[in-house]
């Protein structure tokens, strides 16, 4: 199996004859590699607002991000400003000298047409898909400014960034500088399965983009989807996810899903009173595409239960901490996201507590790529508040805590 899929508890015993509340965390792990190359769709903000520094790092870390592809990869390079420019089309990796022409030669002028863009990615990567050539497809985009050019509303953008999703395995998407929209990107960034990311400085893309490109090189298995199927008297919640109700149960995607990525479902069971005894609480199991094969597998995870006792009996420490706080992260990175998604002026003293919150429970996760952002942010909020450079930290952190995406080193090797 491409897959594997498992439920962990926040607790196995609740007390019966009350109501309770079991937050749980459901994992889908990629432990088998499709083998099959990915397609890289790098596109890089060539607007005037681009000039200097900006231009020459993004330039720069496209080249480097070419040093961690195998030959049978494939590359498509666009400049974007005013209108859209492709400069390479899925070219193999293995032909570098063409792609580091075609990324050396792109050229600066016009406003910003962040629609555009999106809108031919995605006849590129639905076409990329529908050849059978390519296990997965993965968006670079590098901006540092609003869309001036084309139709600029966030419903516009956004939406031709869920259509562009449907056929991309993940994404990074980053904004440099001071003057881009990050609510967009953040966005733009979940639509398409993937992250949002500030930088403050353009010397930061040449770590950020090829560190994407080595942790999420692998395909495990595309279009997964896991299913929450709760006995009667049990509601099931989910937290930073959309989630369909099936005959099935609670539908949630997940999508595509790399060798050596955990994404995790956060949630929690609600539960009427029970009978004392052992109780089933959901049946769980993620159905999702073989990317060699072509064919529909499903996975089944092993049954959810509980043992109710009566109350006194309940004991605290059969609580697993770190189910709870990975549930409580996602739960807060929700509201805030919520909260904050007018802006960051007249932010309220209960939302500065709620980031407060966040992230000292985000250090408790233990997660390399959150903790030092998290404390660089803590030490930013200290000397400044909320401003706008916090502000864009925050969302990139936000970011990471809703993906549900975690990368590991097993899926790095070329």
């Amino acid at each position: 199996m491409s897959i594997e899929l498992r439920v962990r508890l926040a607790k196995i015993e609740v007390a019966a004859g009350t109501p309770d509340v079991v937050p749980f965390v459901i994992d889908v792990e990629g432990v088998k590699p499709s083998g099959l190359p990915s397609a890289y769709l790098m596109a890089i903000d060539t607007s005037l607002s681009m000039n200097g520094a900006k231009i020459f790092r993004a330039k720069e870390a496209a080249l480097k991000v070419l040093d961690y592809l195998r030959p049978s990869d494939l590359v498509s390079v666009y400049g974007f400003n005013s209108r859209v420019e492709k400069v390479a089309s899925l070219v193999p990796a293995s032909r570098r000298s063409e792609i580091e022409e075609a990324i050396v030669g792109l050229r600066l002028g016009g406003g910003t047409n962040l629609y555009a863009v999106l809108r031919e990615l995605e006849k590129d990567a639905a076409s990329a898909l529908r050849s059978g050539a390519v296990g997965g497809i993965k968006v670079l985009l590098v901006t540092d400014g609003n869309p001036t050019s084309g139709p600029r509303s966030f419903d516009a953008i956004a939406s031709a960034a869920r259509d562009l999703g449907k056929h991309v395995s993940t994404s990074l998407v980053i904004g440099v500088g001071e003057d881009y929209n990050e609510r967009l990107l953040a966005e733009v960034a979940r639509n398409l399965s993937g992250f949002f990311e500030h930088v403050s400085h353009p010397d930061e893309l040449s770590k950020l983009m090829p560190r994407f490109v080595t942790e999420y090189r692998d395909l495990s298995a595309r279009k997964v989807t896991v299913f929450i199927k709760s006995v009667p008297g049990i509601d099931v919640n989910v937290f930073g996810r959309q989630s369909y109700l099936s005959k099935e149960g609670l539908e949630v995607p997940v999508g595509d899903v790399h060798y050596g990525e955990r994404v995790s479902i956060a949630g929690e069971f609600l539960l009427s009173p029970q009978p004392s005894g052992a109780r089933v609480l959901a049946q769980v199991k993620a159905r999702f595409e073989d990317p060699r094969k072509g064919s529909v597998v499903e996975v089944v995870a092993e049954p959810v239960r509980v043992v109710a006792l009566p109350p006194e009996q309940v004991s605290s420490v059969a609580v697993d901490e770190k189910v709870l706080v990975e549930v409580s992260a996602v739960k807060l990175a929700e509201s805030l996201s919520k909260a904050i998604s007018s802006g960051r002026e007249g932010v309220s003293e209960e939302v500065r507590k709620r980031i407060e919150e966040m992230l000292n429970t985000t250090l408790s996760l233990g997660r390399e790529d959150l903790y030092q952002k998290t404390i660089d942010l803590r030490e930013r909020l200290a000397k400044e508040g909320l401003s706008p450079e916090a502000y864009r930290e925050l969302m990139s952190i936000i970011s990471r805590l809703l993906s549900g995406r975690v990368a590991s080193s097993r899926g790095g090797s070329k």
